[in-house]
């Protein structure tokens, strides 16, 4: 079978697509890439009052120079038929097809105002048997 995309070919991907870990060349993942641990949240603060909100002032002048452009990519080759391994200066990326796909269609119906269909979980209840009850429970907890 032919590989969907040929080694060397180059071809533009939108970065905000690539959902797969950045490797250097030494072929291990920087740990900037994976969560850092965060401070637990401070106590609440204690009710202040109100404070009146600032002057309204114009809003400040966009930057006229334009981003510089992203280096070209360049493909080097697909994995398995599942990823495709690309190449930008001295960075490679590995692409998940499936999820870049995935990707692309959920920008697609949002950017088209869809609303997905969502359900409220229900509230978990609390239950405590009777010390009776409780005690039948644990001794037939192998039926349950």
């Amino acid at each position: 079978a032919q590989p969907a995309v040929r080694p060397g070919s180059r071809i533009p991907v939108r970065t905000n697509y690539l959902r797969s870990a950045l490797l250097d060349r030494s072929g291990s993942l920087p740990l900037s890439d994976f969560a850092k641990p965060q401070a637990a949240a401070p106590a609440p603060a204690p009710e202040a009052k109100p404070v009146p909100p600032p002057p309204v002032s114009a809003p400040p002048a966009p930057d006229p120079t334009p981003a510089p452009e992203a280096e070209p990519w360049a493909v080097g080759g697909e994995l398995f038929h599942t990823h495709i391994l690309v190449e930008q200066g001295e960075r490679a990326y590995f692409i998940d097809k499936h999820a870049a796909h995935e990707q692309m269609n959920f920008d697609r119906l949002k950017a088209g105002g869809y609303t997905p269909m969502v359900q409220r979980l229900l509230a978990p209840v609390v239950f405590t048997p009777a010390p009776e009850e409780g005690a039948a429970l644990l001794q037939n907890r192998e039926l349950l």
